[in-house]
């Protein structure tokens, strides 16, 4: 994969920063590259990775049962995701895959502090796009509900049928 300019991809991410404040940043950060189909993150892990997308696309997951997953989102180049991560210390709460060859920027959980202790902006950013996300998963999971309620009435509707 070609090596972008990780002050590119962080103003991508970031874009109301100036890039003379990420200039700091940018250099906190290491590229790693995952081929397509690779699972990234697993939701449940305990990792303490930030990731910002240089290249390429992921989808965003969440399992719904053992066999069962849903699509919550994909993302491309600055994006970024494993934000929680190095916060709160939990575990992930999606899986992440690469759907394409992927080149990441990836900033581990000292660096991330560091970065947000010089940069309260960022955080600002950051906060806001979890705030977006969450609201965007509530509408999906809502969403998704009400087809199953459909489904549901449907099939007692075909079975009060048949018994009549």
């Amino acid at each position: 994969m070609t090596e972008l300019d990780p002050v590119f991809i962080l103003q991508m991410a970031f874009p109301g920063l100036a890039r003379e404040a990420l200039i700091p940043l940018a250099e906190l950060t290491q590229s790693r590259t995952f081929p397509e189909g690779h699972l990234i993150c697993r939701e449940g892990a305990f990792e303490d990775t930030f990731y910002i997308i240089s290249t390429g696309e992921v989808e965003f997951t969440k399992l719904i049962s053992d066999d069962e997953e849903h699509r919550l989102r994909t993302g491309g180049p600055g994006m970024y995701f494993g934000e929680m991560a190095p916060l709160q210390q939990t575990a992930r709460n999606a899986n992440v895959r690469a759907l394409t060859d992927v080149e990441l920027l990836a900033i581990d959980q000292e660096a991330f502090h560091a970065a947000i202790l010089a940069n309260p902006a960022m955080m600002l950013t950051i906060i806001r796009t979890l705030i977006e996300r969450m609201r965007s998963n509530d509408a999906a999971a809502l969403e998704d509900m009400k087809l199953r309620k459909e489904q549901i009435e449907a099939a007692y509707e075909e079975l009060r049928y048949q018994e009549e």
